[in-house]
């Protein structure tokens, strides 16, 4: 992925995949929310209770990694494994520090006097100020008007 990431596209994703943190489980990645839902369901049924119910019990599973054996994941099954769950569970606080971070730069970047976006080139205010030098807000205080 080359340029520059379409945080709205992620948050998107991030609101259409399954809700909630997510944690690895043998060769399956799951849903904390998903796993509460299963096991309070769970909780409703007997011994005695038929196979078919038991069976009709929804899944927590949001993904699966190759396996070695059994339900043991392949070393990089589980290293993907982990790294799907550290990613869906930080997504939302990565999103909003780059989201934050886009945002400063943007106020670094315009004139403290009068908004406009500041020039690459000298002169280094914008067009519309009549200042002789930057006044970057990072830098330095905001110049006091007459």
């Amino acid at each position: 992925m080359t340029g520059r990431v379409d945080t709205t596209a992620l948050r998107r994703l991030l609101a259409e995949a399954t809700p909630g943190e997510w944690f690895m489980s043998y060769s399956a990645v799951c849903s904390a929310a998903l796993s509460a839902a299963r096991h309070a369901a769970e909780d409703l049924l007997t011994d005695d209770s038929p196979d078919s119910a038991w069976d009709a019990l929804p899944s927590d599973l949001v993904l699966r990694v190759p396996i070695a054996a059994g339900d043991t994941p392949t070393a990089q099954g589980a290293n993907d494994a982990r790294l799907a769950a550290a990613l869906r569970n930080a997504a939302l606080a990565l999103l909003d520090e780059v989201d934050e971070q886009r945002a400063q730069d943007e106020h670094r970047n315009a004139c403290v006097v009068c908004g406009d976006v500041l020039l690459p080139a000298p002169p280094p205010h914008c067009e519309g100020c009549d200042l002789d030098a930057p006044w970057f807000t990072w830098r330095t205080p905001e110049p006091e008007q007459p």
